[in-house]
C-alpha cells in the first residue's frame, strides 16, 4: 500500500506544480496588463506617455493609476531622490503588482546605491529596497552605436532618438505608436539579481547577474552574442553585478526598470553594460518563454525560440514591421 501511494503522489507531483506555476503565469500576466492599462490612464491624464528620468522610474509616476496614491505621495517626486525620509520607508514597500509571483529571488534587499553623474544622488548609508519585475519598453536595442543604448540619450539634442515608447525627454502620446498598440510591448518581464557582486573570474548565472564590459565596443559584443552563444561576452568581462530589478524607485542604475531588449527572452548572454550603455534581455521562471504586456492593455507569452528580428520588431514604436501573430 505505502508502494502504491508513493508511486501515486510521484504520478500527481507534476501536475500538481504545473498547475501552481499556471497560476502564477496567469498573476504575472494580470500584473501586466495592469501595468499597461496604469500607463494608458497615465498617458490620458497628462497628455505624454511616461518618461525616463534622472530620478524616479516610469513605473513610480504610475503608482496613482495602480491604487498606490499613498506610497506615491511618501516619494515626494517633486524633489530630486535624495536620502531622507519618507522616501526610505517608501521604496522598501513591495508593491504586488511589481513582483511575479514564479520568480524564486527574495523581493527585499539591503541595498547600497552609488549615483553619481550629473544626478548626484548618493544614499549615505544602505537602505532597504524592494524589487520589482516588469520593466518598460526603453528600445529594441537593435543597430551597432553606442548611442542606441544609452541609458541617458536626450533627443532630440543627441542626434539619436530610441525607437521604444519611454526615453529621456521623450513627448510622445500614445498616436505615436504608428506600428499599431496591439503589436507593440509596453512592459515585459524580466528577474531580479540577488543583489551582490560574484568575482569577476566566476561565472554565476548569466541569467540574473550583468556582465560589465571592459571596452566600449558593448555593441560589437552584443552583435557577437545574437547567436545567443555568451563566449564573447564571457571574454570581454571586466565584474558582474547583482543589482537587476532590486529596486523600483530610481531611474540612473542598471537596477533601474527600463528594458533595451537587444537578447531574445530568456538568452543564454547575460546582460550587458558599460559605464551608462547596456543592454539586456526579458527573462522569467515561467518554462519556455516570457510574458509581455501590450500597448493596447493585452498581454502575450512569448516563446524562447522567438526569432531576434520577429522580437526587435516588438519592441519599435514606429519601425513599419508586419508581425502576424504566427510568427511568436
Amino acid at each position: 500500500m505505502i508502494t502504491i501511494i508513493g508511486i501515486l503522489i510521484a504520478l500527481l507531483l507534476p501536475a500538481v506544480q504545473a498547475a501552481r506555476e499556471a497560476a502564477r503565469r496567469m498573476q504575472c500576466s494580470n500584473n501586466l496588463k495592469q501595468l499597461s492599462l496604469a500607463m494608458l490612464n497615465y498617458e490620458q491624464q497628462n497628455n505624454r506617455l511616461p518618461v525616463f528620468s534622472n530620478n524616479f522610474t516610469p513605473q513610480v509616476f504610475m503608482l496613482p493609476f495602480l491604487e498606490q496614491q499613498a506610497l506615491y505621495d511618501m516619494l515626494q517626486v517633486e524633489l530630486a531622490v535624495s536620502d531622507r525620509e519618507p522616501l526610505r520607508t517608501a521604496v522598501a514597500t513591495i508593491v504586488s503588482t511589481f513582483v511575479c509571483p514564479s520568480d524564486t529571488e527574495d523581493v527585499i534587499h539591503i541595498y547600497s546605491p552609488s549615483a553619481g553623474g550629473s544626478a548626484g544622488k548618493v544614499f549615505s548609508t544602505p537602505l532597504t529596497a524592494a524589487g520589482a519585475n516588469y520593466a518598460i519598453n526603453g528600445s529594441s536595442g537593435k543597430g551597432t552605436a553606442v548611442e542606441n543604448i544609452d541609458v541617458f540619450v536626450v533627443s532630440p539634442a543627441s542626434g539619436v532618438i530610441p525607437d521604444g515608447i519611454c526615453y529621456m525627454n521623450a513627448n510622445l502620446r500614445v498616436a505615436d505608436i504608428r506600428d499599431g498598440l496591439s503589436n507593440t510591448v509596453a512592459f515585459s518581464e524580466s528577474l531580479r539579481g540577488p543583489c551582490d557582486t560574484p568575482d569577476a573570474s566566476t561565472i554565476p548565472d548569466l541569467q540574473v547577474y550583468g556582465c560589465s564590459i571592459s571596452t566600449v565596443d558593448i555593441m560589437g559584443i552584443a552583435a557577437q552574442c545574437d547567436n545567443n552563444d555568451p563566449s564573447a561576452a564571457l571574454a570581454a568581462r571586466s565584474g558582474w553585478n547583482g543589482i537587476r530589478m532590486v529596486q523600483w524607485f530610481m531611474s540612473n542604475q542598471e537596477a533601474g526598470s527600463i528594458m533595451k531588449a537587444r537578447f531574445t527572452p530568456n538568452s543564454a548572454v547575460p546582460d550587458l553594460n558599460f559605464k551608462r550603455y547596456w543592454v539586456n534581455a526579458a527573462r522569467s521562471r515561467h518554462p519556455g518563454g516570457v510574458n509581455c504586456g501590450f500597448c493596447d492593455g493585452s498581454t502575450r507569452f512569448i516563446g524562447d525560440g522567438i526569432d531576434q528580428t520577429t522580437w526587435h520588431a516588438l519592441w519599435t514604436r514606429d519601425g513599419g514591421e508586419v508581425v502576424s501573430g504566427s510568427a511568436y
